[in-house]
């Protein structure tokens, strides 16, 4: 039994006619009785009545017909899906925090455009627990996020590099020449974090409640540079990733007694299909050395 034979068969149960049949598959009508022909002695079983005024189905080509219709519905289908992922539009979805896309995906970015330079990247920058949704639902082919666990069975990974989470303040500060922080020496400093999905904040507001204290927040914002700016004329402190700040930043970076280190992982969704740009993507963050 072949994909044709069905093909064929299906045509005359629409028009119980060879001839219409014919005409629609643009063969001969010989074709198509010698296909059915076949069938019903590879099956034993008779699929038409051959009547005078025509044909009609049988009870066993009742059966045939709403079997090998699934079957050839089933073959439009994934055609169609194959021919969709061929023609996509070729590219990588990103989402990268806007801490990270700070310090790490600059680099990452150029040096994946000199082995790729036809490959297009589109970023999305959200917190990490936000962009954990976008790649589990699909709305992402993959983000770099941060994190201190495994996440999901759902996703796979790839470890990039790892970094601390480091408390700043001005370098008029009273703290400035500090060698390490506290919880309790900074309980009372005013902060201003990234937004609240981000990790960095979830990761301090977490090390605050570990020791009872509930920290001062006066601005939540995404925007690095503002928080530079805040931090560098004394009206708050913050917690960046090291390497966030610059020597023109006017800012000091001060490790936590009590270290908070953080991996930087790329994730996709296991269960998604990776079209070849995105695989490209992975494969290239398999063997990314961070310079």
């Amino acid at each position: 039994m072949k994909l044709i034979q069905m093909q064929y068969f299906r045509a005359v149960c629409k028009y119980n006619n060879i001839t219409k049949a014919a005409a629609e598959l643009h063969i001969t009508q010989p074709s198509i009785s010698n296909a059915i022909k076949d069938l019903e002695e590879e099956f034993g079983v008779n699929l038409f009545y051959r009547l005078s005024k025509g044909i009609s189905l049988t009870d066993e080509g009742h059966i045939f017909l709403e079997r090998a219709s699934k079957i050839l519905d089933s073959v439009d289908e994934l055609s169609a899906l194959m021919s969709s992922l061929s023609n996509r539009a070729q590219g990588v979805k990103i989402g990268v925090p806007p801490m990270i896309s700070t310090i790490l995906f600059p680099q990452m970015f150029q040096q994946f455009r000199k082995l790729y330079p036809d490959v297009t990247l589109t970023i999305n920058e959200q917190g990490s627990s936000h962009l954990r949704e976008l790649v589990a639902d699909g709305s992402l082919d993959v983000a770099i996020i941060s994190t201190s666990a495994q996440d999901s069975m759902n996703f796979e990974r790839v470890n990039i590099q790892d970094t601390e989470i480091l408390f700043c303040v001005s370098k008029g500060h009273p703290l400035a020449q500090a060698s390490s922080v506290t919880v309790n020496l900074i309980q009372q400093e005013p902060l201003v974090l990234l937004r609240e999905d981000s990790y960095q904040t979830i990761a301090i507001k977490k090390l605050y409640k570990k020791y009872g204290v509930t920290p001062n927040v006066i601005l939540y914002s995404n925007q690095i540079h503002a928080i530079k700016e805040l931090v560098a004329n004394g009206s708050a402190s913050t917690v960046f990733f090291r390497g966030v700040v610059a020597p023109v930043d006017g800012i000091v970076e001060i490790p936590f007694e009590e270290p908070i280190i953080v991996k930087l992982d790329l994730i996709w969704n296991k269960n998604h299909h990776l079209h070849s740009d995105v695989a490209k993507f992975i494969d290239f963050t398999r063997g990314y050395q961070p310079e």
